[in-house]
């Protein structure tokens, strides 16, 4: 600050600055841009719904994260996720860099947005870390200089990024978003963090499990002065998200009834609100309200009643837009289980839904102009039309080739000649890379799967024939019950190795005699689609 100092007796003044009260000011007016920038994370409403997740420890190697293998409770080897954040960040060790993995729809974004609402409400001041969330697709140069860049689009002036740098502030960066940016290299290294003159950084990276190989972990790995040094994999930990346990399913649909009341138009007064919310919660809904909204009972007892849905509902994704759509499909049938026509929608509304998303998840991605020009061919026919015929082949050629086995395994190096069929659809081609994003498939390392094996059977049975195109003789029977419907399949029960249930030892052939008479279609029809499996199968 400029300031003005009286001389001797002549009352000359002379100028100069004061570096103390200088620094003073410039430490006062950073500190009030970051107060400015922890307002505007602290102080807006909480989107959607959150529920505190669980997670694993991934030790370096591991092949690919853990699934749960039961809903009842939560997997002894699972620990709550924020405690294992909230342990890499306050640790005085070496660590520097944090992979947070997980499946598409597993709560990502979510737990990462809620981790940096907790660290700004625990900020008080110049002696914390400033937390900041970093949407990586939004930055085209993600290895230059990449704070500075975020900091100048949250409106920091130049000197107030010099003083942040200069001081050695400590930064927690949240990234979020690695699959979809086109990043070049190691962010860690490449911003050169922890270096003398540079930032000071601890780095926490959210990442889909399917973009994470084998030996991927040279893409996170700090780099230190001796490159030869082993002490680099003590900077580097890994996290894997878990899916959703019963009671973490029945918490999320608690608070999804009690927003959707808050949606409502439902008058309450000072204390009356927290009684409407538990009315709603009971057994039965009082007839009496003009609105129709279902109770958390009736929500849970239809999830568990249509076969599969609960295994598949662990997906706090597919948990979401699945309570959106319950009741629209379910009109006024008493026994949704048994409705062939709720139970076709369901299943198709899942595919419509994820695949319309990833749709929308493409057209905002950063690609290559090979990855575009892939992209408007996949869109020329229809995208999703495109989409389901790449999953319903795929579901054909795991039922015919892979015999008892869900899970492909496939390395391009490895198969690109042996096998051909599984080149066709996980090849590096952009077409291939696209589809694979965009439908519901999981990769772990060189292993794809599905979601859930009952998409696996789903698919099989629209392959070989659509019910959505039967005509009326083949409605003598509605029945879609479990018994029926996993009589020749996947064992749903069967989660060994992260959702990979086993196939029954009946050929593709043998499934499609047992499947459920109103997926047969009429006679005609099943023979022929038999005989073409059996054609397959020699």
């Amino acid at each position: 600050m400029l300031r003005r100092y009286e001389g001797g007796r002549d009352n000359n003044k002379r100028a100069c600055y004061d570096p103390r009260e200088l620094e003073c000011q410039m430490q006062y007016a950073t500190e009030e841009r970051v107060r400015r920038l922890k307002g505007l994370c602290v102080d807006v409403p909480e989107p959607g719904i959150y529920i505190k997740p669980f997670g694993y420890d991934q030790p370096l190697g591991a092949r690919q994260p853990r699934n749960n293998t039961s809903l009842d409770a939560p997997d002894p080897l699972a620990r709550p996720l924020r405690d294992m954040a909230l342990e890499f960040l306050h640790s005085e060790s070496q660590y520097k860099v944090l992979l947070l993995m997980g499946d598409p729809g597993s709560g990502k974004t979510v737990f990462v947005r809620q981790l940096e609402r907790d660290l700004w409400s625990n900020y008080t001041g110049p002696n914390n870390p400033i937390p900041i969330l970093i949407n990586l697709p939004e930055f085209s140069n993600t290895g230059a200089d990449l704070l500075t860049q975020v900091l100048k689009s949250k409106c920091f002036h130049p000197e107030h990024i010099q003083y942040l740098r200069r001081s050695k502030r400590q930064f927690i960066l949240i990234c979020d978003g690695y699959d979809e940016a086109q990043v070049q290299g190691n962010i860690y290294n490449q911003n050169r963090f922890n270096r003398e003159g540079q930032w000071m950084v601890k780095l926490i990276i959210a990442c889909r499990s399917d973009k994470i190989g084998r030996d991927s972990d040279g893409r996170f790995q700090p780099e230190v002065d001796d490159r030869y040094s082993f002490k680099k994999l003590d900077q580097f930990q890994k996290a894997a998200m878990a899916s959703f346990t019963l009671q973490q399913i029945k918490e999320y649909v608690g608070e999804y009834v009690a927003k959707q009341l808050q949606v409502a138009a439902i008058p309450r007064d000072s204390g009356g609100a927290q009684k409407v919310v538990q009315r709603y919660s009971s057994e039965v809904v009082p007839s009496t309200e003009p609105h129709d909204l279902w109770s958390v009972p009736k929500y849970i007892e239809t999830l568990t009643d249509i076969p599969n849905l609960m295994e598949l509902v662990k997906n706090p994704y597919i948990l979401s837009f699945i309570l959106d759509h319950l009741p629209k499909i379910a009109g006024s049938s008493q026994d949704v289980s048994r409705s062939r026509v709720s139970f076709d929608e369901l299943y198709k509304y899942i595919f419509d839904h994820w695949m319309g998303v990833g749709k929308q998840r493409l057209h905002g991605k950063t690609m290559s102009s090979s990855e575009q020009q892939a992209l408007g061919r996949l869109t020329e026919y229809g995208f999703t039309t495109t989409c389901m015929e790449y999953l319903k082949d795929l579901a054909v050629e795991i039922f015919t080739r892979q015999r008892n086995d869900p899970v492909v395994e496939y390395s391009h190096l490895r198969h690109k000649n042996t096998d051909s069929w599984k080149t066709r659809f996980f090849g590096p081609d952009p077409e291939s890379k696209l589809l694979q994003e965009s439908v519901p498939l999981i990769r772990s390392g060189n292993f794809y799967r599905f979601v859930h094996p009952s998409l696996l059977q789903y698919l099989y049975s629209l392959a070989v024939f659509d019910p959505n195109s039967s005509n009326d003789d083949n409605d003598d029977n509605d029945d879609y019950g479990a018994s029926e419907w996993n009589s020749g399949g996947f064992d749903s029960d069967d989660s060994r190795g992260g959702g990979r249930g086993m196939l029954s030892r009946t050929s593709p052939g043998a499934l499609l005699e047992k499947a459920p008479r109103s997926l047969q279609g009429p006679a005609s029809q099943h023979a022929q689609a038999a005989e073409k499996v059996q054609a397959l199968e020699k």
